[in-house]
């Protein structure tokens, strides 16, 4: 059986290394077809220029806001206006890199007292939130290369990390909440 499927496998290799050659050949030929059709005088090649409907619509239509997905200001007033939304859609808001920077620079002020209470054991921490973050990435974060985008994942972390500075805290008698 397997044997046949081997013999397949080399014909279909073979088969598709025909087509390609074949494919380079056409291209040639059509190559040479096209510099000797340019040669004669008066052939030329030319922009293709669309025959079809103009693009060029005017905004406030429902072309422009259903097929083109125009969300400008007018488009969006005819969409209201017609009944095909009910409210004027949010606003994209884009987070800059300094923003990326403030988060970076918080989660890693956060993890502070967990490295100085367990000496970086990254991997203990990693372990109590289930390898749901590794060990690698945590030391990541600390040194402030990295950062987790994903917001239950670091309350996780957070409160794991929190909850083990406590309890070594209370095991030493060094306070409690």
């Amino acid at each position: 059986m397997n044997a046949f499927v081997d013999m397949k496998k080399s014909e279909y290799a073979l088969v598709a290394y025909s087509n390609v050659a074949a494919k380079s050949e056409e291209r040639r030929a059509l190559e040479k077809a096209v510099k000797k059709w340019l040669k004669h005088p008066g052939n030329k090649i030319r922009q293709v220029e669309s025959i079809g409907r103009d693009l060029n619509m005017p905004h406030g239509t429902g072309p422009m806001y259903k097929r083109l997905c125009c969300r400008c200001e007018a488009c969006v007033d005819w969409a209201l206006s017609t009944g095909l939304i009910k409210s004027k859609p949010k606003p994209v808001v884009k987070r800059g890199p300094e923003a990326r920077q403030l988060r970076i620079l918080a989660q890693k002020s956060q993890l502070t007292p967990y490295a100085t209470a367990f000496n970086e054991d990254w991997n203990l921490l990693a372990l109590e939130v289930d390898y749901s973050v590794t060990a690698f990435q945590l030391e990541r974060i600390y040194q402030g290369r990295s950062e987790i985008d994903h917001n239950f994942v670091w309350n996780r972390v957070k409160r794991v990390a929190d909850r083990l500075v406590e309890e070594k805290l209370r095991a030493k008698g060094g306070g409690c909440k």
